[in-house]
């Protein structure tokens, strides 16, 4: 550290807090040093070597060497103490110290030979003026390189490239850009960082950042507009140039690239628009004008020659030279406004052969076959001997243009067109354009004015937006706007050189392709979901999409409603010209996509899944920077879900269970209304056969009754003469009797059998009597007393009289209904007496007495209950086949075959 005249040593000291941030620090002066420079001397800046020794700049401008280690001055300078200057800042590089003064410039102090070297601000010394006196800052550029920021811009020295210690200057204070006019041009302070870039500190113009890898290149500058047409050299390395408005052009000096370009005006011929100009094998120049001049240089005398146009069958002809070829012949051929011209150098005649209207601005030669010539109206082969072959190359590639600017024959067998309103590549084996290109793949602009090929075989093209590198094996353009306008260029000592209405415009292509880019990792810088920028804590759409910076964020989980969204990225080289960037997005996007300009992707409505998003920068010579990665997780609607799946799954196959198990009903149901149909079916059968049983069974008993009838007839008559005879015993009488109430009974008997028809037709109606049921009972078992007596079986009834309410002769019915039964009756008393078996002398077995008793046809109806209606039904073979129910609480009577009788309990 140094003080007015003191030098210190300082010790420095940190003290850390918990977080390992420095908290405190402390400085101790070790050591003090005076009066190395003498009296009367005071210390205004220092600097130190990578060795250790410092540099100390007094105000006499001298510098004192001090070694730290012997703690000795070794070395005050010996610049003679004229006046005093206010040095600024001090800067070793590369063995010498740069002192920065105020009013004084720039010195250069070499340690070794104590020499001295001032750079002052003399704008008439061009090649070694500064911007302006006062220097704030000095830079080491590398390259041997310095830049000095001073009140009026930037001086950037250059070192010789015969002599390094000796310098050149270009001067910056030109400082509009693109972007912004009129920039602050006090400069204060400077920095070059490790990435090649020069940040520079103003004075209330605040703080300019340049990547002076873009600043590759060098410039010549014209004042005044002056399209610069074509460009050649001659072999003592000038440069010429044929303009549109200053005729010809020479370099004042051959070409150094240490040193800058000057031109001088070389009159020749009597046009100033010279629009082409070629150099030959020997060295000659040629040009060609708008006066349909051309002009020959003669390298070797120093001398022009110029030769008219005029064409010996063709007088009237006129036009302009706008194009020179020579071919492999040696031949010298002339695109002009007006066709096509080939110069004899030997007879210094033109002949002429019409290709067609419009005016020839480029042609090539396919070595030993064809020409091929670019017009206004396409591209035109023509033969060896000027005669057109075909000229149908845009109407077969169905390319809209037609207009040609520039041709290239490039050594990889394409031919290279520039096109007024686009790029086309040709390919010369199959004699047809495979590519065109526009502002749509990657240009800069669609007017392409001229096109070089490199020592290392690549294409460039000078357009009207900027000079542009075409990668031809990734198919991409990188384009550089360091030039527009360009109308010229050539390639020579391995500089192209681009050159357009105001400037010339040179540099190393190499140099171009390798310094402009660092490759380094690309890094996320900003995320947008539907076009807004998320930031961090921020919901969108109801989710917290960072929880950090996206720089830091290694994984990205986004909900359906976020699935659309863009990634912003930048491999931090500060440039928007050049960088192109592969990417893409695993799985969707299997191949690699190119970015041209810009450095944003946008993705819109993802489906559901895992992807990994993958970008990387790519240079001109087709390698590529280190691939950086992010995890993106787009989440799935709700419809889209397992679960919403799942349930989906449940549900359908519910709704199938149910329409199985429904059809399976349905075909149940069919099933048993068949095997219902089925048996209704049989059902009916069997009662149409049963009614056809009954039918024949009646149609049989009516039959047997009326045979029966007639028989029993002719029986009852004679009876009935018998017993009204008045000369019959007793027994006889008897006898008759029996057999007539017999015959009568059964006469009776068949006439009921003529009653079955009407009875399941239900025309008879249930009439009832009132009877004594001991008369009746008494008469049945006197009609068997004749048998019971041949059996010797006695009858003996013994029971009280009732009445009971009887169908006298109508004895089957299927439907009877009670009528009220008289108070004094009890049922009871009937039940006991009929069924009172006590006084029933029965000899023999029960069957005979069941067998007397189904004889007995008549029905008695008992009943419990006044007005109680009971069912009976009956077959025709007097068998009771339902049952009657007198009351709910008592036992049932049934009639089978006979008369059975229950009591009647707990009557009410």
């Amino acid at each position: 550290m140094i003080s007015t005249d003191v030098l210190s040593l300082i010790s420095i000291a940190y003290q850390m807090d918990k977080m390992g941030n420095i908290d405190k620090v402390d400085l101790k002066v070790e050591m003090e040093f005076t009066g190395l420079a003498g009296n009367n001397t005071n210390y205004m800046a220092m600097c130190q070597s990578p060795d250790g020794i410092i540099y100390i700049a007094t105000d006499w401008g001298n510098i004192v060497t001090f070694n730290p280690k012997t703690r000795q001055m070794t070395s005050q300078g010996d610049l003679p103490r004229v006046n005093k200057i206010h040095v600024h800042r001090l800067l070793y590089s590369d063995g010498s110290v740069w002192i920065g003064t105020w009013a004084n410039g720039a010195i250069c102090y070499n340690p070794k030979t104590g020499v001295y070297t001032q750079y002052s601000y003399k704008p008439e010394d061009t090649k070694k003026t500064l911007s302006h006196g006062d220097i704030y800052q000095m830079v080491s550029l590398g390259d041997g390189r310095y830049l000095a920021a001073t009140w009026n811009g930037y001086t950037v020295f250059i070192p010789d490239k015969e002599e390094p210690t000796r310098y050149t200057t270009e001067v910056y204070n030109n400082t509009a850009s693109q972007l912004h006019r009129n920039l602050e041009t006090r400069m204060i302070s400077a920095y070059y960082d490790t990435e090649g870039i020069i940040w520079i500190g103003t004075q209330g113009g605040g703080v300019y950042a340049s990547d002076l890898r873009k600043q590759f290149y060098q410039r010549f500058h014209q004042e005044t507009h002056n399209e610069i047409c074509e460009m050649a050299t001659d072999e003592n390395e000038y440069i010429w140039l044929a303009t549109f408005h200053k005729g010809i052009l020479r370099s004042t000096e051959p070409f150094n690239p240490q040193s800058r370009l000057e031109f001088e005006s070389v009159p020749a011929g009597s046009s100033n628009t010279v629009l082409c100009v070629l150099n030959d094998k020997k060295g000659n120049l040629w040009f060609g004008n708008g006066q349909s001049e051309l002009i020959q240089y003669n390298s070797e005398n120093k001398t022009f020659t110029v030769y008219p146009v005029r064409i010996k069958d063709k007088p009237e002809w006129s036009g302009s030279i706008w194009s020179l070829l020579i071919d492999n012949q040696n031949r010298l051929w002339l695109g002009t406004s007006n066709g096509l011209l080939l110069f004899d150098r030997q007879t210094k005649d033109f002949v002429y052969y019409p290709v067609g209207s419009g005016t020839i601005r480029a042609m090539a030669e396919v070595p030993d076959k064809y020409f091929l010539l670019g017009l206004s109206y396409g591209l035109v082969k023509c033969s060896l001997n000027g005669q057109p072959i075909r000229s149908d190359y845009e109407k077969t590639a169905d390319i809209p243009v037609r207009d040609i600017r520039s041709l290239y024959a490039a050594s990889d067998g394409k031919l290279y067109i520039g096109y007024s309103d686009g790029f086309g590549v040709m390919d010369i084996q199959s004699d047809s354009i495979e590519n065109f290109y526009t502002t749509h793949n990657g240009l800069s602009s669609n007017y392409i004015g001229c096109i070089c090929e490199d020592a290392e075989g690549r294409i460039w093209l000078g357009s009207a937006s900027s000079v542009c590198n075409y990668s031809r094996h990734q198919k991409l353009f990188y384009n550089y706007y360091i030039s527009g306008n360009n109308r010229s260029v050539i390639f020579y000592k391995d500089f192209l050189f681009w050159g357009n209405n105001k400037n010339i415009t040179y540099f190393l292509p190499n140099e171009a392709m390798n310094n402009h880019f660092i490759p380094g990792k690309v890094v996320i810088t900003q995320l947008e979901v539907d076009n807004k920028t998320v930031e961090i804590g921020q919901k969108i759409n109801n989710q917290v999409i960072l929880k950090q910076g996206i720089p830091y964020t290694h994984g990205l989980t986004l909900k359906a409603a976020n699935n659309s969204f863009s990634l912003m990225f930048s491999n931090l080289t500060y440039s928007d010209d050049l960088q192109k960037y592969n990417y893409r997005l695993s799985p969707a996007q299997s191949n690699w996509l190119t970015i041209n300009e810009g450095e944003k992707v946008s993705y819109a409505n993802l489906p559901q899944g895992k992807y990994v998003f993958e970008v990387q920068s790519i240079m001109a010579d087709g390698s590529s920077g280190y691939l950086t990665s992010m995890d993106i997780n787009i989440l799935p609607h709700w419809y889209e879900t397992i679960w919403f799946r799942l349930l989906i799954i449940i549900t359908i196959g519910f709704i199938i269970y149910y329409l199985i198990r429904r059809v399976k009903k349905e075909q149940a149901r069919l099933r048993h209304e068949e095997r219902l149909k089925h048996e209704l079916f049989v059902a009916n059968l069997e009662r149409e056969k049963e009614k056809q049983i009954n039918r024949e069974r009646s149609n049989f008993f009516t039959n047997v009754s009326h045979e029966l009838r007639t028989p029993l007839t002719l029986i009852l008559s004679p009876l009935q003469e018998l017993l009204q005879t008045e000369r019959l015993s007793q027994i006889l009488y008897d006898k008759l009797s029996l057999v007539y109430n017999n015959a009568t009974s059964l006469s009776t008997l068949v006439n009921q059998l003529l009653y079955v028809q009407k009875i399941e037709a239900g025309m008879v109606q249930l009439k009832l009597s009132e009877v004594d049921i001991y008369v009746l009972v008494k008469n049945v078992i006197t009609s068997f007393k004749h048998i019971a007596e041949i059996k010797q079986t006695e009858f003996i009834l013994n029971s009280g009289k009732f009445p009971v309410f009887i169908n006298r002769n109508k004895m089957l019915h299927t439907a009877i209904e009670t009528e009220e039964l008289p108070a004094h009756i009890q049922p009871k008393q009937i039940i006991s007496g009929f069924m009172d078996t006590g006084n029933f002398h029965i000899k023999p077995i029960r069957t005979e007495i069941l067998y007397i008793f189904s004889i007995i046809t008549a029905q008695t109806i008992i009943c419990a209950k006044p007005h109680k209606t009971i069912h009976i039904f009956m077959n025709t073979q007097d068998c009771i086949i339902g049952q009657s129910v007198l009351h709910g609480e008592h036992p049932d009577i049934l009639f089978k075959k006979g008369i059975t009788g229950k009591t009647i309990k707990n009557r009410e």
